[in-house]
C-alpha cells in the first residue's frame, strides 16, 4: 500500500500539470444540459487523473509481481479492464470525455515505466506522441478502454522512436535507480513473497 500510495501520489504531481496547462473543459462547460452526478472538479479534464492514476497502479502491478505477458495474460487483462472501468465511469458519470480516458491511459503508462525505472533500474520507457491527424484521418478508429490490445499510435512507419533506456546515470554518475524507492519496492517483493511463498500468482 505505501508503494501504491506513493505512485498515486506521484500521477497526482504529473496530471495536475497538464491539467492546469492545457485548461480543457468539462462536459458540464459545453452545455448545461448535462448533468453530471458526481461534483464536476474545478480544474481541467485533459487528461483523466483517475484513469492516469489507474492506469499507472495496473502496470506497476504487473512489472511488480513479475507477471508474464503470455503465462498469466488473464490477470493481466483483468487488471487493464479494472483500469479502463475506472476511467469509464467518469465518463459515465458526465465529468469527463473519452479522449480524457485515452489520454491518461497513456499519461500512466509512461508514469509507470518511469516510476519501475526508478525503483529497479532497468525498465525502459518509450517515448509517445500524440497524433492528431492520425486519429483524424481515421473515422472508423474509436477508443475502446476494455481492448487492452487496441493501439492508440500510428503504425512503426510513423510512430515514436523504439523504446528507449530512461537515463543510464545521473549528472553524477549515479545509477538511475533511487535508493528509497528501491528499498520501498525490495520491501513489496518481500512481502509478497512472505504471504504467498512465491512471486507470482
Amino acid at each position: 500500500f505505501e508503494l501504491i500510495n506513493i505512485l498515486l501520489q506521484f500521477c497526482v504531481y504529473v496530471e495536475m500539470r497538464f491539467k492546469h496547462a492545457l485548461a480543457c473543459w468539462r462536459p458540464v462547460e459545453y452545455n448545461p444540459q448535462v448533468q453530471p452526478v458526481l461534483t464536476t472538479p474545478g480544474h481541467g479534464a485533459f487528461p483523466s487523473g483517475h484513469s492516469t492514476q489507474a492506469h499507472a497502479v495496473a502496470y506497476v502491478l504487473g512489472i511488480l509481481l513479475k507477471l508474464d505477458k503470455a503465462k498469466h495474460k488473464f490477470l493481466l487483462d483483468q487488471f487493464e479492464r479494472q483500469a479502463a472501468r475506472i476511467a469509464t465511469n467518469r465518463v459515465v458519470a458526465g465529468v469527463h470525455f473519452p479522449v480524457d480516458s485515452m489520454a491518461g491511459r497513456m499519461l500512466g503508462v509512461a508514469l509507470g515505466e518511469y516510476f519501475c525505472a526508478r525503483c529497479d533500474g532497468t525498465q525502459k520507457s518509450k517515448s509517445r506522441t500524440f497524433n492528431s491527424s492520425y486519429v483524424d484521418g481515421k473515422p472508423a478508429l474509436d477508443f475502446n478502454p476494455f481492448d487492452t490490445e487496441q493501439q492508440l499510435t500510428p503504425p512503426a512507419s510513423t510512430a515514436s522512436p523504439p523504446p528507449v533506456t530512461l537515463y543510464t546515470s545521473s549528472p553524477n554518475n549515479d545509477p538511475i535507480g533511487s535508493p528509497l524507492m528501491q528499498h520501498v519496492w525490495q520491501k513489496a517483493v518481500d512481502e509478497w513473497k512472505d504471504h504467498f511463498g512465491h512471486q507470482t500468482p
